[in-house]
C-alpha cells in the first residue's frame, strides 16, 4: 500500500485564515491522503472518532470484511463512499489490480 498526504498544514503567526481552517486544538478539520491499494491490500480507520469519504480514483472492488458475510462495494471513478465514525470496517481491496483512492477524514 502506498500512501501521499496532500492536506496542507495551517501557518501559526498571524494566518487569520489558518485559524478559520483549523480545530480549536490546530488540528486540521480535514485530512486527505490518496492510497494506492494493491490487490488484497487491506484498509482500516487511522482515526476512530473521524467520518470518513472515499473517493474512487479507479476502477476496483472494496470488501468490508468487519460484516458477516462481507459486503462488497463497487469502486468507480467519482464514486463515493461515506464511512461514519460509529461504523466498524476493514476494507480489502479484492480485485485483481491495483485500487486508486483518495480518503478524507473529518472531524465535523
Amino acid at each position: 500500500m502506498g500512501c501521499n498526504w496532500i492536506s496542507a498544514v495551517p501557518l501559526r503567526n498571524g494566518d487569520e485564515g489558518a485559524k478559520k481552517r483549523s480545530n480549536p486544538q490546530g488540528h486540521p478539520d480535514r485530512i486527505v491522503t490518496r492510497f494506492n491499494l494493491s490487490a488484497g491490500a487491506p484498509l482500516t480507520k487511522a482515526v476512530e472518532e473521524q467520518d470518513m469519504l472515499i473517493i474512487g480514483m479507479g476502477e476496483g472492488e472494496l470488501a468490508n470484511e468487519a460484516k458477516a458475510p462481507p459486503f462488497h462495494i463497487a469502486v468507480r471513478l467519482g464514486s463515493v463512499l461515506l464511512l461514519p465514525k460509529e461504523e466498524s470496517y476493514l476494507l480489502r481491496n479484492i480485485g485483481k489490480q491495483e485500487l486508486d483512492i483518495l480518503v478524507i477524514q473529518s472531524n465535523r
